[in-house]
């Protein structure tokens, strides 16, 4: 009689991201690219940003990825305050794009819907996505952040934006 064992070993290589970059928004000045800053006195500051049905495009940011960070895998971490006049939005989300100066070659969004837990309260928000390497290919390049809303119903505004860049360790 004979026994054989056969086994082997898998290591699941974990991806480390180290930061290169923190933006941080209040709306407070005119520090962001786009939208419209509206006064609101719920928070300690007085102005957020509102995207609704005729406001599409909220408050957002550019960053442009310097040359070292080509082909390489960009990690964006977005936090922020949340508050909506629905449970449920169906189309706000915040949109995160790869352009260079005439065309946008990446589209990535992240719905808020899940992150509203009350209506009318500021609730929690913080999601990431990743650009991989194989589309972070061109010089020139930035990558945009702001809120969108695809639905063009009710309303969702934000507040305390910052959007956390990371790099990915693994593919350097």
């Amino acid at each position: 009689m004979s026994c054989f064992l056969f086994f082997s070993c898998y290591k699941k290589t974990e991806e480390k991201f180290k930061p290169i970059a923190t933006i941080k928004i209040s709306f407070e000045d005119n520090t962001f690219f786009t939208g419209f800053r509206m006064p609101d006195e719920s928070l300690p500051r007085n102005y957020i940003s509102k995207i609704n049905n005729e406001i599409p495009y909220g408050g957002g940011l550019y960053f442009k990825i310097p040359d070292s960070l080509i082909n390489k895998d960009i990690k964006i971490l977005i936090k922020s305050k949340l508050r909506t006049n629905e449970r449920f939005t169906y189309g706000h989300l915040f949109a995160i794009t790869l352009n260079t100066a005439d065309q946008q070659l990446f589209w990535s969004q992240i719905d808020l819907d899940p992150f509203i837990k009350n209506k009318n309260t500021w609730n929690a928000f913080s999601d990431s996505t990743l650009i991989p390497s194989a589309i972070n290919n061109r010089t020139g390049t930035e990558i945009r952040v702001f809120g969108f809303n695809a639905s063009k119903k009710c309303f969702m505004e934000y507040d305390d934006l910052e959007v956390n860049f990371l790099v990915n360790c693994n593919n350097q």
